[in-house]
């Protein structure tokens, strides 16, 4: 997989996620983007699923929670704002 940007969320489940990725949570990826683009716009809130299976939980998330994160990223289906 090749280093890109991306729009995360962190996945609110900690206590699920802590176990593998105590410092940084469990990023859940929206959207690609590149080093300089702004966020889209986003509603107040925005309803984000879990992309692993295993957790699955849906959680609201504010505009100031969807950040620019640079690496790598299984394949995903990009949030419907983020297409």
């Amino acid at each position: 997989m090749a280093q890109d940007y991306y729009w995360v969320v962190t996945c609110k489940n900690a206590k699920y996620h802590s176990d593998k990725n105590p410092l940084f949570g469990h990023r859940i990826p929206v959207g690609k983007t590149d080093a300089h683009s702004p966020r889209p716009a986003i509603p107040d809130t925005l309803e984000i699923k879990c992309d692993d299976p295993h957790c699955g939980k849906t959680y609201s998330y504010k505009a100031r929670e969807v950040i620019r994160w640079y690496g790598d990223v299984p394949s995903f289906l990009p949030h419907p704002l983020f297409g």
